[in-house]
């Protein structure tokens, strides 16, 4: 398996600057639910966007 950069990839697939809740309940989950072997597997996905989108994370330092 490769690592991705689940935020970057749903950003540049829908194309926006920022990820919204609106877009995150619904775009996001129709575009990752066919990508994911399992529901747990995708809820996991989203929770991580939306903690991404919602705590503003320093994506240069993550470790702070």
């Amino acid at each position: 398996d490769t690592p991705i950069d689940f935020s970057n990839f749903i950003m540049h697939r829908l194309n926006v600057d920022t990820l919204t809740p609106d877009l995150l309940a619904g775009l996001t989950y129709e575009l990752m639910k066919g990508s994911c072997s399992s529901l747990t597997e995708l809820e996991y996905h989203l929770e991580e966007v939306y903690k991404a989108t919602t705590d503003q994370l320093d994506w240069v330092n993550p470790e702070g």
